[in-house]
C-alpha cells in the first residue's frame, strides 16, 4: 500500500467518483483508477462499485475507510510536526 493509493481512496469516497477525485487531486482519471486497482489487488477485495459515473463504497470499502482516514490524519500530523521543526520550533515530536 502506498500513501497516494490511500489518498485516492479517501478522495473517491468523499466525492463519489473517480473523475471528480482525479480533478480534486490534480491527476488523470486513469492514474486514479490504477492506484485503486493496485490497492484492491494488495487488499484482495474490491473497494468500490462502479456505476454510471458514480463510485459507491463496497462493504469492504466502508469497513476500512475509518482506518485509512486515521492513517491519513496521522500522516498530516507528521507533516505538520516536521514543518514546525523547519520553522524553528523546538521540543519533542508528539
Amino acid at each position: 500500500m502506498e500513501i497516494e493509493e490511500l489518498r485516492a481512496f479517501t478522495k473517491i469516497a468523499e466525492v463519489g467518483g473517480f473523475g471528480r477525485a482525479a480533478a480534486a487531486l490534480g491527476r488523470s482519471q486513469p492514474a486514479i483508477s490504477r492506484r485503486i486497482e493496485k490497492l484492491e489487488d494488495a487488499l484482495g477485495f474490491p473497494l468500490f462499485e462502479r456505476t454510471q459515473g458514480r463510485a459507491l463504497l463496497t462493504d469492504a470499502g466502508r469497513g476500512i475507510l475509518p482506518f485509512v482516514e486515521m492513517v491519513m490524519a496521522a500522516l498530516h500530523d507528521v507533516q505538520e510536526a516536521v514543518a514546525e521543526l523547519g520553522r524553528g520550533a523546538r521540543g519533542p515530536l508528539t
